[in-house]
């Protein structure tokens, strides 16, 4: 009876957060359903490279299995299949308009690469494939306004 009445409140609040802030997206987190994410302007940029990242990916021949996948230990960029080398590989995706303050790509950090490890476990657990070679990849991408996004990949990353 609580719960249902929590899951109302939670819902009702979404709406209400909706109507004083339309600008901004309200999206459901896959893992928790009712927990509230709020994609702003900084988070349309990073979706951009994202999507370039994604077309990347496809012209090297990689199959896209997932897109922001929210896991108990962290969200996971891209999670595709590399069809010629048969491997799982999960990328994390760094988008930024400068390098003023370094390149993209090294702005993840061993904390990250730590969750990112824990994330694809569960994923493989929660998949029931075992066996699967993966690996992890980062791509920065360097996009400064009104030009085209320049590509920093590192495959095998980090192991």
């Amino acid at each position: 009876m609580a719960m249902g009445f929590f899951r109302q409140f939670v819902d009702l609040l979404k709406v209400l957060y909706h109507e004083l802030f339309p600008e901004q997206e309200v999206v459901p987190d896959a893992g928790r359903p009712y927990k509230v994410q709020v994609h702003g302007r900084k988070d349309t940029f990073g979706r951009m490279g994202e999507n370039e990242a994604v077309r990347f990916l496809k012209r090297k021949r990689h199959r896209i299995l997932e897109r922001n996948l929210r896991m108990p230990s962290c969200e996971i960029d891209i999670i595709a299949w590399d069809t010629k080398r048969l491997e799982l590989v999960f990328v994390e995706v760094k988008t930024r308009r400068s390098d003023a303050f370094g390149a993209p790509a090294d702005e993840v950090d061993t904390e990250r690469m730590d969750r990112m490890r824990r994330a694809a476990r569960e994923y493989v657990r929660w998949k029931k494939v075992p066996n699967a070679p993966i690996r992890f990849d980062v791509l920065g991408i360097l996009w400064p306004a009104g030009q085209r996004p320049s590509f920093d990949y590192h495959p095998k990353a980090f192991r």
